[in-house]
């Protein structure tokens, strides 16, 4: 039988910071005319939870922590690292 070292960082990985909000309020108008690569990632994200949720009125999106979650998948991000991305980037309405 053989063992394997596993760095203990592995095993115990540092916690992300909780994202306070219960909801994001997604602003699409802003998100539509975005060019970068995030952005493009984003407006997939929307159309797919709009579409999903039969929330077609194309303005504003509320985006639960959960989906804050995926979309930092997405991102390749972390969840603080997401809301700041899209703070930084005016995506949010207040």
């Amino acid at each position: 039988m053989e063992f394997y070292q596993v760095p203990v960082s592995e095993l115990f990985p540092e916690i992300a910071p909780i994202v306070s909000a219960r909801s994001l309020t997604l602003d699409l108008v802003r998100i539509s005319s975005g060019t970068d690569a995030n952005t493009e990632q984003i407006r997939r994200f929307t159309r797919l939870v709009s579409d999903r949720r039969k929330d077609w009125n194309g303005q504003l999106l509320t985006i639960r922590a959960n989906d804050l979650q995926f979309l930092s998948l997405l991102l390749g991000l972390t969840d603080a690292a997401t809301l700041d991305y899209l703070t930084e980037a005016e995506l949010l309405t207040a």
